[in-house]
């Protein structure tokens, strides 16, 4: 596979070389291109030395941190309306056997958040 590049930036790929030297113009002094055996998402690379660098992106520990807790709530929220929903439905209906048991599934459900939001916060 080859690439272009302009400016150490990826323009385009393609498995024929020729191709590539046809977009490039004569007085385009800072175009390179570059093979590599394998396919790299050009968005991703950069070159340094003649050679293909991999861009990576590294997040911080909050920026971790904040993703693993955007993903806790969307798991449990829904769980949380639902029995939001459910509780609300039973005591319309003045079933307090069903309501004593939803009230048992959300000190369960909350208890179960409360300690993985606790480890995550905690850098676990």
């Amino acid at each position: 596979m080859f690439y272009l590049f302009k400016n150490s930036k990826c323009e385009t790929i393609c498995e024929d070389k020729s191709r590539l030297e046809g977009l490039i113009e004569n007085e385009d002094t800072d175009a390179t291109i570059v093979e590599n055996d394998s396919w790299l998402n050009p968005s991703d690379l950069t070159i340094v030395d003649g050679k293909i660098k991999v861009i990576t992106i590294t997040q911080t520990a909050e920026e971790i941190k904040t993703a693993k807790l955007t993903a806790l709530d969307a798991d449990y929220q829904p769980r949380f309306a639902s029995l939001a929903q459910s509780i609300g439905l039973a005591t319309l209906d003045g079933d307090q056997t069903v309501i004593d048991g939803i009230k048992t599934d959300y000190a369960t459900l909350k208890n179960e958040y409360q300690a993985k939001k606790e480890e995550i916060e905690n850098g676990n």
